[in-house]
């Protein structure tokens, strides 16, 4: 994940989590779609903590990756019940711990917001990493905005977050190259109401075999 966005999120990590936790950024009913009664949860870019609350209150067993030190202590000031779910680590791990001790742990992985902080030669990787952490039948629920206006030339915002603009097309192919099978696609307006600002939701599954290319 890109080092500025991450130092961004620390800086005003008491504005962002607020405003998190003043709107859901996808419905619990489309996560209970997504994941059935795949029991285990990763949680990539846990922010303020609330969908790993919501998470545990609709009786998954979920553990958090968040690579900002400061929104990890505010999550656990407002959701004291993920206090040893949580690790600190930014995707991609690169051959991390804690990538090797989550080899094909995971039933599922809800990756929200993240993917798009992730410099473009480095988002396969972690698309990569993904899918190893996964096991087999395991899903992906991975959310991207596009349209976002006010970036600059080097496509930061005003906090010097780093946003790739990423089409439908290109997350398809990047999933399609980890490995990956399309199973659905939302799209949602934005909930804060930013002008043009699209939301997609992406929901792939790991399948039993990795399918060969071409």
């Amino acid at each position: 994940m890109d080092p500025k966005t991450i130092e961004a999120y620390d800086t005003h990590a008491s504005v962002f989590a607020a405003r998190y936790r003043s709107g859901d950024r996808v419905p619990v009913e489309r996560l209970k779609l997504a994941f059935g009664h795949r029991a285990h949860i990763l949680d990539i870019g846990v922010g303020s903590g609330v969908d790993m609350a919501r998470f545990l209150e609709a009786g998954y067993d979920v553990r958090g990756l968040e690579p900002s030190q400061v929104l990890m202590e505010t999550a656990l000031e407002h959701f004291p019940r993920l206090q040893g779910r949580l690790s600190q680590g930014a995707i991609p791990l690169q051959e991390d711990e804690l990538l090797q001790r989550w080899q094909s742990r995971f039933d599922g992985i809800f990756c929200s917001a993240v993917l798009m902080h992730i410099a473009p030669d480095r988002q396969q990787l972690a698309l990569e990493e993904m899918y190893r952490m996964l096991k087999p039948e395991g899903r992906l629920l991975l959310t991207v905005s596009s349209n976002r206006s006010g970036l600059d030339e080097q496509g930061r915002d005003e906090y010097q977050r780093y946003y790739a603009e990423l089409s439908e097309e290109q997350v398809l192919e990047l999933s399609q190259n980890a490995g990956f099978v399309q199973q659905q696609t939302w799209h949602d307006a934005d909930k804060w109401h930013r002008v043009g600002l699209v939301w997609a939701s992406y929901l792939f599954e790991k399948p039993k075999r990795k399918l060969s290319a071409g």
